[in-house]
């Protein structure tokens, strides 16, 4: 009897714990509205600050307003509104200005929303209240830049940080033979741009300041950097390196921008070399073996308008079995070609028994012989397994072959 009436009175207080968490949640005080801006993979590359204000649904009366300061980068970050006490289904009239144009919120891209708190029952059946929202900044300037560079296969999206200028990472410059090494340690951190034939420019972290070859000039906006990755103008470097930079389309919501390499890049070289040799070919690529440069160039497009879309090293033929010079078509492919030792494939046959395959591997997967850059083989064009592997995926039956000394 006395365990029944524990069990009673347990239940009892159990009940009565149930009822009034649950009449706390449908009684519960609400006076505050959360904002949660969330960190997407395109940075907010401006600075300063947004002034956000939360008013009554009409806009006549101001609640709160809240001021923060936006850094560059892609942090995510929490806004709380302290209001009169409200009932749920309350809205609010949500507004941003200053360094912000607008903020994206259920599909919307503007400086207003109408924010609307209610009510939904959890797995329980108990009420859950919603008074916190999401959305992303959209700061001033910030249209899509859409950048197309000849022979690189996809489209570069980025963001424009002035209205005059887009400024984009060091990494897309590679794309246009324009190489990048990071000085962060220096007293004053910089970062260097050149091309093979030592064409180079400085730009200052943080700074105006900015060095074309040996002339010191002065920029509008200074080069600046979010984590490891540098920013940096794209007009004035695609104007000091000879990179063609043509503006397509200049609108309200992005920029498209085309891009050649620059002229004082190999890349550049290939191209212009290439296209002074009348060069034809029965599908829309293109293959260039350099023995002197011990470089397979891929290109893509038609006679006289050729775009380089990949650089791979080889190996070539020794002095005493030197690769064929002279115009051939990829005709055959096979998987591998076996030996006693080793094997080399895929394999892409060009003239008799002259092909590209990969370098010497043996039958444990390990290399036997994986010299590139070097007069080594027996005629073929020897290659790293992955680059031919490439090449087989991408490069179609009868593709013109080029062999020059």
């Amino acid at each position: 009897m006395k365990l029944l009436k524990k069990g009673l009175f347990l239940v009892v207080i159990i009940t009565a714990v149930f009822f009034c968490v649950n009449a706390y949640a449908q009684d519960e005080v609400l006076n505050t509205v959360k904002i949660y801006f969330s960190g997407n993979t395109t940075p907010t590359i401006v600075e300063g600050d947004a002034v956000m204000e939360l008013y009554s649904e009409d806009g006549a009366t101001l609640l709160d307003t809240k001021t923060y300061a936006v850094k560059r980068g892609y942090a995510p970050f929490e806004i709380v509104f302290n209001v009169p006490e409200y009932t749920i289904g309350t809205k609010f009239k949500f507004v941003i200005s200053g360094i912000v144009d607008a903020t994206h919120h259920n599909g919307f891209y503007t400086n207003e929303h109408i924010l609307e708190t209610y009510a939904m029952p959890d797995e329980n059946g108990v009420d859950k209240y919603y008074t916190s929202f999401y959305m992303d900044l959209c700061t001033k300037w910030n249209k899509e830049a859409i950048i197309k560079i000849p022979g690189v296969e996809q489209t570069l999206f980025y963001h424009c940080l002035t209205e005059d200028e887009v400024y984009v990472t060091t990494d897309l410059l590679h794309k246009l033979g324009i190489q990048s090494e990071n000085h962060f340690d220096e007293e004053k951190p910089y970062v260097k741009l050149y091309t093979e034939d030592s064409h180079s420019a400085q730009f200052y972290i943080d700074d105006i300041y900015a060095l074309f070859g040996y002339e010191g000039v002065n920029l509008s906006i200074p080069t600046f950097k979010i984590d490891t990755m540098v920013y940096v103008p794209l007009s004035r470097v695609a104007q000091y390196f000879a990179c063609n930079y043509n503006m397509v389309e200049d609108n309200t919501f992005y920029r498209e921008i085309t891009l050649t390499p620059s002229e004082y890049s190999a890349d550049y070289r290939r191209i212009i070399s290439v296209n002074k040799k009348n060069i034809s070919s029965k599908t829309n690529y293109m293959i260039w073996v350099s023995k002197k440069d011990f470089e397979v160039n891929i290109f893509t497009g038609s006679k006289n308008n050729w775009s380089l879309v990949k650089s791979f090293t080889c190996s070539i033929g020794k002095p005493s079995s030197p690769t064929v010079e002279g115009q051939f078509e990829y005709h055959q492919y096979q998987p591998i070609w076996k030996y006693d030792k080793y094997y080399c494939g895929p394999v892409m046959r060009f003239y008799r028994g002259y092909a590209f395959h990969s370098y010497l591997i043996r039958y444990d997967g390990t290399p036997y012989d994986d010299r590139l850059g070097m007069k080594v083989s027996a005629g073929c064009v020897r290659m790293h397994p992955n680059d031919i592997k490439w090449m087989v995926a991408n490069i179609p039956m009868y593709t013109k072959v080029v062999v020059t000394p």
